[in-house]
């Protein structure tokens, strides 16, 4: 008798599998409250507290919590942990303002990077490998979003979106 209770998908055969992977790229080892992913209505979210994958999927999932059981480059299993709280994803505040916007080519990363950060406040910054591995999980063109210049910066594109929060360089704020 079997009693999994979770998704199994299969690169063969799932057509968001490759979303849902990058989604997983955000689990943090160490610390219990980011090593899960959540799915809701239509979307497949994971965090480590410092960056946010934001997946769109196209199949249907039961809504809930989700752990990493296996992850393959053909084969991903997720259990399903019941009665589990995630955090409220849809909370990430905005400042209400028209955000900053900077379309950025998919075979130029460091220079879209370097726009980025020159668009940002000098005391901020956001990490490379982060916006490495957010850009290079789809080769399209990506928008990122600067809505307030010391906040994370949101990037969007097909059916992803990302947030990457920043990190203080210790330089001064521009005034």
């Amino acid at each position: 008798m079997n009693t999994f209770t979770g998704i199994e998908i299969t690169k063969a055969h799932q057509k968001d599998f490759n979303g849902i992977q990058w989604v997983l790229r955000t689990i943090n080892k160490e610390n219990y409250m980011y090593k899960r992913i959540y799915f809701e209505n239509g979307y497949c979210v994971g965090t480590d507290g410092h960056r946010m994958h934001i997946y769109e999927y196209v199949d249907e999932y039961k809504n809930g919590v989700y752990e990493k059981v296996l992850n393959t480059s053909g084969k991903i299993v997720l259990k399903y942990i019941p009665d589990q709280k995630y955090l409220d994803w849809t909370n990430i505040s905005n400042t209400p303002v028209k955000p900053q916007e900077l379309e950025l080519l998919p075979y130029i990363i460091t220079l879209a990077y370097t726009n980025i950060v020159r668009n940002m406040d000098p005391s901020v910054t956001i990490q490379y490998d982060f916006f490495n591995d957010l850009f290079r999980s789809t080769y399209t063109k990506w928008t990122a979003y600067i809505y307030n210049r010391t906040d994370g910066v949101w990037f969007v594109t097909d059916q992803r979106v990302g947030l990457i929060m920043p990190m203080h360089t210790g330089e001064n704020k521009i005034p």
